[in-house]
This record gives C-alpha cells, structure tokens and sequence, in this order.
C-alpha cells in the first residue's frame, strides 16, 4: 500500500448519525486537512496543502489538479467482479461550482493483463466522472445532499 500526499490528508473517520445513507466508519481522503471534515463548514474558504495534483484527475476536472490524496494498493479478484463503497464530499459545495475550481474524485483500476486503466469511480453505468460541477441540486440532484441535512 502507499499514499501520496500531505501527512494531514489521510485518516480513518467514526460517524455517529441518524442519516443513515453514510458510512459509519472508513477511510477519507483529503485534499485539505481531514480534522476540517468535523466541520462546522460555515466559511467560503479552501482548505490547501501546496501540493501537487495528478494527472488523471486533471484529465477529470479538465484543468490543472492540486492537493492530491492519492491511495494505491495492489489486489487480486478471485471473480470476475469487484465492488467498493465510497462516498464523495466537499467543501467547496456550493460556492465554487462552474467557477473554475472542481473538487474531483477518481476510483482508477489497472487490468495488469491489458495493461488498461479504467476509472470505476463514476456515476452508475453512466461513466459520468465524480465532481462537484457534474453532482449538484440541478444535474444529478438524486446524488447530492446538502450539508444542512446531516445532524
């Protein structure tokens, strides 16, 4: 397993809450500090480590990344099929959408058979990438939660 990113981006998270549609507990990744995820998010600032970003995730927001959590690990299916939960989240909801900036998550698997790279990171069948322009109250508004609806 390795991480690329600032020592502050990485962390395992405990949610106790009524809304029962998130994970109680897991692993986040940041491109701020992870302690800012507690909240209260009631400022318009961003959260930044002066880091660098990644490509395919520039390929994703189609501009230039920064501050990139980026978790990688190697594995073997023994199916023909694999699964993972996660869940996308951002402070930059919804001050920054269409202005230019775009939080963006990416879930990329490499078929070392093919030596292809697939992002699996998507809404549903639709391969429609995870950012905070594409996951809003107007455009896959099924997707977005706002922030005042978890206790």
């Amino acid at each position: 397993i390795k991480y690329y990113g600032s020592k502050n981006t990485l962390g395992l998270f405990y949610y106790k809450s009524d809304y029962k549609l998130l994970s109680l507990y897991g692993l986040i990744l940041s491109s701020g500090d992870v302690m800012a995820a507690l909240g209260p998010n009631n400022g318009t600032a961003s959260n930044e480590n002066y880091t660098k970003g990644d490509k395919d995730l520039s390929k994703i927001a189609k501009s230039k990344s920064f501050d990139a959590a980026i978790l990688e690990f190697d594995f073997m299916s023994l199916t023909d099929s694999i699964s993972f939960v996660f869940q996308f989240a951002s402070e930059e909801y919804p001050n920054y959408v269409k202005k230019g900036v775009s939080d963006v998550f990416g879930f990329f698997v490499k078929d070392y058979t093919t030596n292809t790279i697939a992002n699996i990171g998507t809404i549903s069948e639709s391969g429609t990438p995870i950012t905070i322009d594409l996951i809003k109250t107007k455009q896959n508004s099924d997707l977005y939660i706002t922030n005042n609806q978890c206790p």
